[in-house]
């Protein structure tokens, strides 16, 4: 049998009309049920934010594992609203995207304050939904029988959110800085929050047209692709001395210097000259000397220290800016370059040829991005290399699609890169035998043959003048 192409006229006609698939509720709307379900959905979804938000701060805190905890309720509440949604076809508030950025914006800014302020909101956020719900359990109760699977969801849900309540007091939210204030703020955004999610709904969506589903004749709606994820590091060994001065940074010293002349006051030195001139003329003049003057005019003069740091300044040779690394081009080596920074490269298979990368892994179903981050240096540097990593989240991001011939589920990689700071130690690739390179920034694109790649690593690298060490001391 052939279906001709649904009108909108058609499409809504059968959406009335047409059954429904199993699992779906069929009855008449509940505008009651609806709100509810509404407003609880978007605000366990911004409890789930909130959590999100306060976990990326201090998840490597103490505190870390009691958030997790919270966190991990959170999502259960919110799938299980996400569930009921689909089951009663309730259209979820239009402003789920503000909920999402301002929940967790609100975890990660109290978060910022210290563990006793995000404590602080996980109390002021607990204790209006407690209230929330119970209000919803009151409205309820007029037919007890028919609201009581959604009663008993409501009251398991609200014994959780009392539980992470009790949690926040007991670790100290009420010893945070400005505690009354900063509960009451959040108090009043939570109550206002849930006023207007119960105004402002979602445009039409596919909640709405479940049941249309079965006539339509489009093929059926193939699984989401999924992605491998990768961590990858930017290990960055920071300049060991100072560029040449520009021009500009010349004149700026230049002025500096003769402000220093204008305004200083005397140094001790130059008090020590003056006093040598007022001895040497008594002594000229036959004038009887102090004991004091005695021994000083025994000392070392200011004349003659002059005269002496003059001679050591003259048999004074700086070191070259260019170390025998530089010059033989040794990028294996950290002691070249050493007014720029450089980057830790590795040679490793991508596709069917080798290329110049960050070091980079796949993450394991167990592992944080971060975790993974730290292990995949470790396997693939060695445990002499020691690092600083900067932050739990990542700062770049790049991906690519696997070709067509490749096995496996996934569509291709996503690389999230974390960055490091270079403390000490060499690479190890003894057990391995990675190929690398310490690679300065003017010297990255010439290794990295991907422009895509090249580009999206230099979008969190701090800008550098692109000019070659040789060139800025030869230009000087």
């Amino acid at each position: 049998m052939n279906f001709q192409p649904f009108s909108r006229t058609s499409f809504c006609f059968l959406r009335k009309f047409s059954s429904s698939p199993a699992g779906t509720n069929t009855a008449k709307p509940n505008p009651l049920i609806d709100s509810i379900i509404r407003v609880n959905h978007a605000g366990e979804l911004g409890a789930d934010r909130i959590y999100a938000g306060q976990m990326a701060v201090l998840g490597n805190s103490k505190m870390g594992p009691l958030i997790q905890h919270m966190w991990d309720q959170e999502k259960v509440h919110k799938a299980t609203f996400e569930k009921l949604i689909v089951e009663h076809r309730v259209r979820p508030t239009a402003l789920t995207p503000v909920w999402n950025a301002v929940g967790y914006l609100l975890g990660a800014g109290t978060a910022l304050l210290g563990e006793k302020a995000a404590m602080a909101c996980t109390v002021a956020v607990e204790s209006v939904i407690v209230e929330h719900y119970n209000d919803q359990l009151r409205t309820l109760m007029s037919e007890p029988e028919k609201n009581k699977e959604l009663m008993d969801t409501i009251k398991k849900f609200r014994d959780e959110e009392q539980e992470h309540h009790d949690c926040g007091v007991d670790h100290g939210a009420e010893q945070a800085p400005f505690y009354s204030l900063l509960s009451e703020v959040i108090k009043f955004g939570c109550k206002q929050a849930i006023e207007i999610s119960k105004g402002f709904l979602s445009v039409p969506n596919q909640y709405n047209y479940v049941s249309c589903r079965n006539y339509s004749t489009s093929t059926r709606s193939q699984p989401k692709p999924t992605w491998d994820l990768y961590s990858a590091v930017c290990v960055e060994r920071k300049p060991l001395i100072l560029k040449p001065l520009n021009e500009i940074e010349k004149k700026i010293a230049v002025m500096f210097l003769e402000l220093e002349d204008e305004k200083s006051c005397k140094s001790d030195h130059e008090i020590k000259g003056e006093e040598d001139t007022k001895r040497a003329l008594l002594v000229k003049n036959a004038a009887t000397l102090s004991d004091a003057d005695i021994e000083n005019s025994l000392q070392q003069t200011a004349h003659e220290f002059e005269e002496a740091s003059d001679k050591e300044f003259e048999n004074f040779q700086p070191e070259s800016r260019i170390t025998s690394k530089d010059e033989n081009k040794n990028f294996r080596s950290l002691d070249r370059e050493l007014s720029n920074h450089l980057l830790l490269l590795v040679s490793e298979k991508v596709g069917d040829s080798m290329k110049w990368i960050l070091p980079h892994g796949l993450r394991k179903d167990t592992e944080t991005m971060r975790e993974a981050a730290e292990r995949v240096l470790m396997e693939k540097c060695g445990d002499k290399l020691k690092v600083l990593f900067l932050g739990n989240a990542p700062c770049g991001f790049h991906k690519y699609k696997y070709p067509k011939s490749k096995e496996g589920n996934a569509v291709g990689a996503k690389i999230f890169f974390f960055k490091a700071i270079h403390l000490s130690g060499q690479v190890d690739t003894a057990h391995n035998k990675l190929d690398y390179k310490w690679a300065a920034r003017h010297e990255m694109k010439q290794f990295m043959d991907n422009e895509t790649y090249f580009r999206n690593v230099s979008m969190f690298l701090i800008d550098d003048e692109d000019v070659p060490q040789e060139k800025r001391i030869k230009s000087k």
